[in-house]
Formats: C-alpha cells, structure tokens, sequence
C-alpha cells in the first residue's frame, strides 16, 4: 500500500515543471555562486523539464479515462470493484483481467502492477463496503458516480453473466452513494445479460405475449396511457443516457450493446408516435 502511494507522489514530483526549476536553481548557485544566476538556470531548467514531459506523454492520455480522471479515489474504486469480483463466489479471473485492461488505458506500464497489486489485496481482504463509498459521495459528481456504476457494471458483464450476489452489491453501492435506482436500472438495461445457469429446470407459466406496442411501452418505461409530453420526456432521458458516445471508453462490445439499445429506443419511440400520430 505505502509502495502504491510512493509511486504517484515521486511521478507527481519528477513530471512537475518545479523539478526541473529546483535542479536548475541548484546547479545555478553552485556555478555562478549568486541569486540571479541560479534563478535564470531554474528557468531554463523548468523550461526544459516541460519539453521534456510533453514529448514523452503518450498519446493515450487525452483524452483522459475515467479512472485517470479519477485517481485520487483509484484505491476506493478499486475496492469496490474487488467486491462486484468476490460477489458471486466464483472464478473472477475475465472480470480480474478486464480491470487490468482498462489499467493499462489510462496508466503507464509501470503502475499497473501496483494498482493490480492493490486489487487483489483488496479481493483476500475482508471490509466494508460503505468503508470505500463514503469519500465517492462526497467528492464524485453525479456525472463521475454514473461513470463509476458503468464501470462497475462493466466488470460483471465481463462473463455475460449478472448474478443474484452481484447484483445485490450493486444495489448495496447505489444506495451508499445516493445514486439514482431508475438510473443503475437504466446502465443495467445496456448490456445483454444471459441468464444464471441452475441445476434444474423450473416450469415457467403461461403468460399472455404482450404485442409490438406494448413492448414499445416497456422499451421507454412508461404506461401505455401515457400523455404525448410524457412519451416525449421518457424518449429524450434515455437517449440521453444510452448515448453510444457515453460508452466510448468501456471498450467495443459495450460501446455495440449501447448502440443496440439506443437503437431500440429510437424504435419505439418512433412507432409509439406513428401509432398515436404524433409529430
């Protein structure tokens, strides 16, 4: 853990134009034996330290990804991702490494294996969840906790497979973070869940099969009686939020399973409105 620290506040120093200036000042007092001698050589030290940062930062970094965007609270998002992998009791190794994969989006080589580290420190370890989610409510704006139950989400779909257990914890975070219910049930209906595997075969009862529109209904999560605005109001929210464009960076499959859905949305909403003769 003090190791992990370590390296992000020697990185923070060593990329930092003051570093630079320092080792300039230094070298300035110690050639010219005066002050403004070694303020010009700490100029021109920061001067070089800056050319030196922008030609060796990779391309990857901008724009940046959520969880670069988010490292201060790395350790915590790690944490509860940690609890999403333990949730169910089984192999974790897709869901393990699909947050490798998405370390080495948004960090250097170098700190992957410290962050990794960290993560399965936190996966042997036993703690709370509200532990971790007390510093995200209070310091992640709505944007940032959507992007964090996605990411989250992210990781159980790494096997197609939502359990009862992980969706529970799910559940459990929303809640610690005052997150929106409506809006995690929204992120969950973007992914192409299967269904648990179970050891016997229930017998399902026979239900009426509901037809085009009524599914059109669902789709947009509004009654059927619904007033044009209404219908309008839901269609808007959640193109908004099923927006391929907000799952860019959650990689190709889930970035297709959003344009799936957007896709859906804009169906029905257009046959609602052909039905209604709305314009």
């Amino acid at each position: 853990m003090f190791y992990f620290w370590f390296v992000k506040l020697s990185k923070k120093v060593t990329h930092s134009p003051y570093f630079g200036f320092g080792i300039g000042f230094i070298l300035g007092l110690l050639i010219t034996q005066n002050l403004l001698g070694a303020c010009v050589l700490g100029f021109l030290g920061a001067g070089i330290q800056i050319t030196l940062i922008s030609k060796n930062k990779p391309d990857g970094d901008s724009p940046k990804g959520f969880l670069k965007n988010e490292q201060d609270h790395l350790k915590h998002i790690l944490a509860l991702s940690a609890f999403i992998i333990k949730a169910d009791k089984k192999d974790g190794a897709r869901e393990i490494a699909f947050v490798e994969n998405q370390l080495r989006k948004n960090f250097s080589a170098e700190f992957v294996p410290v962050a990794m580290s960290h993560l399965r420190a936190e996966l042997r370890r036993s703690s709370d969840i509200k532990a971790h989610t007390v510093e995200l409510a209070l310091h992640l704006d709505n944007s940032a906790k959507i992007q964090l139950m996605n990411f989250l989400v992210s990781i159980c779909a790494a096997d197609c497979i939502m359990s009862h257990p992980e969706r529970q914890v799910l559940f459990e975070i929303s809640a610690q973070l005052e997150f929106s219910t409506n809006t995690l049930n929204a992120i969950l209906g973007r992914y192409n869940f299967r269904a648990e595997q179970s050891g016997q075969k229930q017998q399902q009862p026979k239900v009426a099969v509901p037809s085009v529109l009524d599914n059109a209904y669902k789709v947009l999560q509004i009654p059927a009686n619904s007033s044009h605005e209404e219908i309008k109001r839901a269609y808007k929210k959640l193109a908004v939020l099923h927006h391929p464009d907000k799952s860019a960076h959650l990689g190709e499959q889930v970035q297709k399973n959003a344009a799936e859905k957007f896709k859906s949305i804009a169906g029905a909403y257009d046959l609602i409105c052909k039905k209604r003769g709305i314009v």
